[in-house]
């Protein structure tokens, strides 16, 4: 028998195929369904394997474990990784939009109910609009009626009106019901904890008149007629009742002055109760086909910075003036512009940091897009301008500029009056090691920048060693005026995806440090021995550098289903 396809007697008795973890045991070995499979056919298939050993990342060793505890493990995992987020998020004010396309579907609806509550109860801050737009049309297709929108605003007579008085009433039935919901009782008994709760909602959901409406009136000819355009948000009573614990739920329909009703836009209301609130997001969930659109717009980018995105879709983007209104704002839009793009466009001028816009068929497309680092929608943020990008030969300057004081050891305060010039000691100490600009273009090519208004304030330098499928990280340095913002988190998140894209069989990220250990432990890097450098790879042994790895995964791995780990074998899920 080949040596490769040994078993132990433990893993021929094993009944259920079982998913490998990274643990410190015996040596990897196939499963008896993946040896079954290789060698089916004959000998021919064993290359196969061999080329698996061979691809296998150095120094993994790994034990099979039952299909529950495996599912315990991730959840551990998960809840571990999102519990930062949790913390920072706690008290947050959001601003959930949800689209009238999703209103109408009862199971996209009641999924993200689902997901609503659960943000409750992790300590958020929820104000709920909802869309009712194709629930009206459905009304008065009903009636035989006839509908018309322009420019986005329907024209909304008596009958209309009916209609959207009719949704919005169903809607907060229908949401404050749901968010009613509590768990079982004997869940609760099980956990010790008291059933008397049922005695009360699980939730309080407040609505009422925080929407002041005008008529939109007569524009360009065309009679608007019950149509409203929104004044303002109460947002002192709208924080009243988040301060008391509530879901503040909030429809299409406004109140003027005169005491009538009026059809207002859902999505200004939710940008304007935003901005009024001083909210740092927006979320908006929105149905299959709009989403495809807003992606469409962006070029399929996840993260999109908000004058990039004010690019896509104003014509004029750089006369926004301080105090605009959200109405000129959106007038300045493109016709073609998706509305939901458009006014997380606005709001962000308006104040508010972060947009994120959600495609409602996935599932806890909200708990994804908030609690895991890289989430799952499109967002638009608003807080920094910084563009990251390869690095050019005219970038080699700015680069040394960055590097050079990060370079030499910390010299005495009067070291200038005294005229003290670095010494080997002082060079051997600093934080990165000395380049020169001869060594910087040489290598300009595996550097990634972040520049913010033509300034490079952030760089890092990405060397391969294909031959081991390792790269380093090196010169990896933001500007101090930036440190403690996030910066370096961006930049190597960039690194990451320039080492699958740039560097195609990339399994390892290896580093060199002497005084930043702290911060790269803190992001998934673990430290090992010098023993571990690829071929090649030199040190300077006066600095007495500390070696940190991390296995480099493929994009989505992380957001594997736990439910998926039976239907793939062990081998299969591993190399995934």
């Amino acid at each position: 028998m080949h040596p490769a396809l040994h078993v132990s007697f433990a893993e021929r008795r094993s009944l259920v195929p079982r998913a490998p973890v990274q643990e410190k045991r015996g040596p990897w070995q196939p499963s008896r369904s993946l040896r079954r499979r290789v060698t089916r056919g004959g000998r021919r298939n064993l290359p196969t394997l061999a080329a698996i050993y061979r691809d296998k990342p150095r120094n993994v060793e790994t034990t099979y474990l039952h299909p529950a505890k495996l599912s315990q493990m991730r959840f551990v995992e998960t809840f571990r990784q999102a519990s930062p987020y949790v913390e920072s998020l706690r008290e947050s004010r959001v601003v959930i939009l949800i689209s009238g396309g999703v209103m109408a579907n009862s199971k996209l609806r009641n999924n993200c109910l689902k997901d609503i509550a659960m943000l409750h109860q992790l300590g958020l801050q929820l104000v709920l609009v909802v869309g009712t737009s194709h629930q009206i049309d459905e009304r008065l297709r009903e009636q035989g009626l006839a509908f018309e929108l322009v420019n986005g605003y329907r024209i909304t007579d008596c009958a209309g009106m009916k209609a959207a008085s009719e949704a919005a009433g169903i809607n907060t039935v229908e949401v404050a019901a749901r968010l009613s919901k509590g768990p079982s009782i004997m869940e609760l008994r099980r956990q010790g904890i008291p059933s008397h709760i049922h005695q009360r909602p699980m939730m309080s959901v407040i609505s009422g008149n925080y929407v002041a409406a005008k008529r939109r009136g007569v524009v360009d000819g065309v009679d608007f007629k019950e149509t409203g355009e929104v004044r303002y948000v109460d947002a002192k009573g709208i924080a009243r009742q988040l301060k008391h614990g509530s879901i503040v739920l909030m429809s299409n329909l406004g109140h003027d002055h005169a005491g009538d009703v009026l059809n207002c836009h859902t999505f200004e209301i939710g940008a304007m109760a935003a901005v009024s609130l001083g909210c740092e997001k927006m979320v908006t969930v929105l149905e299959e086909g709009e989403y495809a659109q807003v992606m469409k717009t962006v070029g399929g980018r996840t993260s999109v910075p908000l004058h990039d995105a004010e690019t896509l879709c104003s014509d004029t983007p750089q006369m926004y003036k301080k105090g605009e209104s959200l109405k000129n704002l959106m007038q300045r839009m493109k016709a073609d512009t998706p509305l939901p793009l458009g006014i997380s466009v606005a709001a962000g001028r308006l104040g508010v940091k972060r947009m994120h816009l959600l495609n409602s068929n996935v599932e806890g497309a909200m708990l994804l897009e908030l609690y895991t680092r890289d989430g799952i929608g499109l967002m638009v943020f608003s807080d920094d301008y910084d563009v990251t990008r390869r690095a050019q030969p005219d970038d080699v300057a700015g680069i040394q500029t960055l590097l050079a004081p990060l370079a030499v050891r910390d010299l005495p305060a009067d070291s200038r009056r005294m005229k003290l010039k670095p010494t080997p000691h002082h060079l051997a100490a600093g934080t990165t090691r000395a380049r020169s600009e001869d060594e910087i273009l040489r290598d300009v090519s595996n550097f990634t920048l972040l520049v913010r208004k033509k300034t490079v304030i952030g760089c890092a330098a990405l060397t391969p060693y294909p031959e081991s499928n390792m790269a380093e990280v090196a010169a990896f340095a933001i500007h101090p005026d930036y440190q403690g913002s996030g910066r370096g988190d961006r930049l190597l998140t960039s690194l990451e995806q320039a080492a699958r894209e740039w560097h195609p069989g990339t399994r390892t990220l290896f580093l060199l440090t002497t005084r930043t250990a702290d911060w790269f432990e803190q992001r998934g890097f673990i430290p090992t021995t010098l023993m571990e450098l690829p071929e090649g790879k030199s040190v300077d042994p006066t600095r007495n550098s500390k070696m940190f790895v991390k296995q480099l995964t493929e994009e989505g791995e992380e957001n594997l289903d736990v439910e998926s780990y039976d239907e793939l074998t062990p081998l299969e899920h591993y190399f995934k």
